[in-house]
């Protein structure tokens, strides 16, 4: 029981109290755990887990000088990580961002949306995490307008690479009757 509160009271998981400089503490020290790549994937997940319910409950005016930071820490993880959990955490921070702070994500947006697709094609990703993905995909339909070139370019390259695989598969005599998108 934490003093000061009644039997059955949980304790708010953040408080908009919560002094600013502490807010730069936490998500620094909640990035650099989800970072190290030596921690199982599982510490890395309820890292980013943390982190998602920080930036949910947080006062969002306290947390925006903070945004930039935190997504270029989170797309250089998303550029290293190989697990799924920490994949899927990932993208739901995505999706609060979006919804919170939407203008933040728009310098990003080409570069994550790139890596997600990227994801979704590879065929490493189950059923679930590619839902996720897609469902990330369909929440930011203005960064989509925005950033319309861009989607185009994107989708150009995956015509290229998949018309590469279809290449190399028919080269070496595989069945190309396996791709899935």
């Amino acid at each position: 029981k934490i003093p000061g509160q009644q039997c059955g009271q949980c304790p708010r998981l953040v408080s908009k109290r919560i002094d600013i400089s502490w807010h730069a503490f936490i998500l620094n020290s909640v990035l650099v755990t989800a970072q190290q790549s030596r921690l199982s994937p599982f510490r890395r997940a309820l890292s980013l887990y943390s982190l998602r319910v920080f930036l949910e409950h947080t006062d969002a005016q306290q947390v925006a000088p903070q945004i930039p930071s935190i997504l270029f820490n989170l797309q250089s993880i998303l550029n290293t990580i190989i697990e799924r959990d920490v994949l899927t955490r990932l993208v739901e921070i995505f999706s609060v961002i979006s919804r919170r702070f939407s203008q933040a994500l728009a310098p990003h947006f080409k570069d994550v949306i790139d890596i997600l697709l990227g994801w979704c094609v590879s065929g490493s990703v189950d059923e679930e995490t590619r839902n996720v993905i897609t469902d990330f995909f369909q929440q930011v339909p203005l960064l989509w307008a925005q950033n319309a070139a861009s989607g185009m370019e994107i989708l150009g390259g995956l015509v290229r690479n998949i018309d590469a695989l279809l290449e190399k598969r028919t080269a070496s005599g595989e069945s190309t009757s396996t791709l899935v998108l």
